[in-house]
């Protein structure tokens, strides 16, 4: 308990003991000793009778100023002990909300929305011509998906109206209300397979929240999905395992397949007819509807998907004129006729071709030999098997359409390679760097086209023997030995200095060039 006592004389005792004049303190029973300043004081902790042999204790009997620095010592311990009682609440508690957290996590892994529930729930799918929907305006050159959810235990479905949150909340687990009164975990698991399949693909093509409003793929403020093109083949393989709804210029389909264009279906039909001054070319076309500006045709449940060649060619047809039974037709010079053959080529990839065996195009085998006799020299064959054409007087004598393609492509190298397009042609040697894209670009061209022969005196330009390249470590030197005898010893430094360069190859004086390929690489 606090004297009573002047306050000068209190500050004073405050003084002394921030001076740390106040040493040796001890407590026996309930008292408290100390030395003040050079003053033995004794402090009575259970009432007040107090003792110190200074003249101003001595006078009064009651106070002085080494009394009060005990009690400025009493009062700043008892601070501290609150201090270090609060410090240790504080980290009591800290250690109860870490604990708490800890068994949170444990909660949540353990949560039963992991399991499977009970009742599974079922996506069910709508697929609509939006040109017939109001909500659009009766226009739009796509597909509109509808999505709705049920339990397996209701009898009615109800609508996603916010696809991009629901998918939003598919992805963490979020709670879902289905209906008005029934909450739902939405997890992956939680569906069934079909369902599950559906929206595993979903996820797959949808971008994070944050860029989902940068994608067209929601419309009407998330009410419907609309994918492109190029995602609808797989979209619709895996609604048909779904439970789904589909109609098509206001006609409900309840089957449908997914392939690709070809000459096996019955949307358009090619036929050729030879006439007495003109060839004839009869295009029908079957009526269908067309999605995607023309990359997804449908028609009679199946949905054909094009790739860009179809959809250009389809895009040149649509340019024919329809004659008054709908059908589109086209006369050629029969000098053009190996040019429609070509063509009837590209035709068979949207449909069905009707033309005379003679309008079929033969292939061949191109052959190409190679010799240098002064000059580079380049002889061309055409290899139908039975026969081989070898100059363009007997190309112009075939009475099968020939395969032009390949022809100009053929002859487009050729040109390109520097050499006079022709099938018996020659040009200057290569020399120096020539060599090299010689046998490593023109030559590889080449043989994707064809068979490629290299005369002994071609095959020469190019060193493809093994070198010995032996590597030692001599103290803190390298030595390394060649074994080249196709390289003179006064080119010697000049091989060793493309090998510094890191260069691909080297071409030695006389013309022949060596590829500093993987057995040079330890030198490199």
């Amino acid at each position: 308990m606090s004297r009573m006592m002047p306050a000068r004389i209190r500050a004073e005792g405050a003084e002394l003991f921030d001076k740390g004049l106040m040493t040796d303190v001890s407590v026996s029973g309930m008292k408290l000793s100390a030395d003040v300043d050079g003053e033995q004081v004794v402090y009575d902790l259970d009432g007040q009778n107090d003792l110190c042999l200074c003249d101003v204790f001595q006078r009064n009997k009651r106070y002085c100023q080494h009394i009060a620095a005990v009690e400025e010592y009493l009062k700043k311990a008892d601070i501290e002990a609150v201090e270090e009682e609060k410090k240790a609440y504080e980290a009591e508690v800290e250690k109860s909300k870490e604990l708490q957290a800890s068994a949170d996590f444990l909660a949540k892994v353990n949560e039963d929305k992991w399991a499977n529930q009970s009742e599974k729930m079922i996506l069910e799918v709508e697929v609509s011509d939006p040109r017939l929907m109001e909500s659009f305006y009766y226009s739009g050159n796509f597909l509109a998906f509808t999505f709705k959810i049920r339990l397996s235990t209701m009898s009615r479905s109800y609508i996603i109206k916010d696809i991009p949150h629901f998918v939003t909340l598919l992805r963490k687990g979020g709670t879902y209300l289905i209906g008005s009164s029934h909450y739902v975990t939405l997890m992956l698991s939680h569906f069934d397979k079909a369902s599950q399949d559906f929206l595993s693909y979903l996820l797959k093509i949808t971008p994070s929240h944050e860029e989902m409003a940068l994608t067209n793929l929601f419309r009407k403020l998330g009410r419907y999905f609309v994918p492109h093109a190029g995602l609808l083949p797989e979209l619709l393989a895996l609604t048909v395992a779904m439970d789904f709804s589909m109609k098509i210029s206001d006609k409900p389909v309840r089957y449908f397949s997914v392939l690709p264009l070809d000459d096996e279906g019955d949307l358009y039909q090619f036929e050729v007819k030879p006439l007495d001054d003109v060839i004839e070319l009869t295009i029908k076309e079957m009526p269908h509807q067309t999605f995607f500006d023309g990359e997804i045709i449908y028609r009679d449940h199946v949905f054909y998907q094009l790739d860009a060649e179809q959809l250009e060619i389809l895009n040149l047809l649509s340019k024919v004129p329809m004659t008054t039974d709908n059908l589109r037709m086209i006369h050629f010079d029969y000098d053009d006729k190996d040019k429609l053959a070509q063509a009837l080529q590209i035709f068979e990839k949207l449909g069905y071709v009707d033309a005379p065996s003679a309008f079929k195009i033969r292939p061949f085998k191109p052959q190409f030999i190679f010799d240098l006799a002064g000059f580079l020299t380049l002889q061309i064959a055409f290899d139908y098997g039975d026969f081989k054409i070898t100059s363009f007087r007997e190309l112009d004598t075939l009475d099968f359409s020939r395969y032009l393609r390949l022809e100009k492509r053929i002859f487009d190298l050729v040109k390109r390679s520097g050499f006079p397009v022709g099938f018996d042609t020659q040009t200057v040697p290569p020399k120096g760097e020539e060599i090299y894209k010689f046998f490593t670009e023109i030559l590889p061209q080449f043989a994707k086209l064809g068979d490629v022969t290299l005369s002994p005196s071609i095959q020469e330009l190019q060193i493809t023997e093994n070198f010995d390249i032996d590597i030692d470590q001599n103290g803190g030197l390298l030595e390394i030995n060649f074994s080249m005898p196709h390289v003179p010893e006064q080119e010697f430094s000049k091989l060793v200095a493309r090998l510094q360069e890191n260069a691909g190859y080297y071409v030695t004086e006389s013309g022949q060039l060596i590829l500093l390929g993987e057995q040079f690489d330890a030198v490199k």
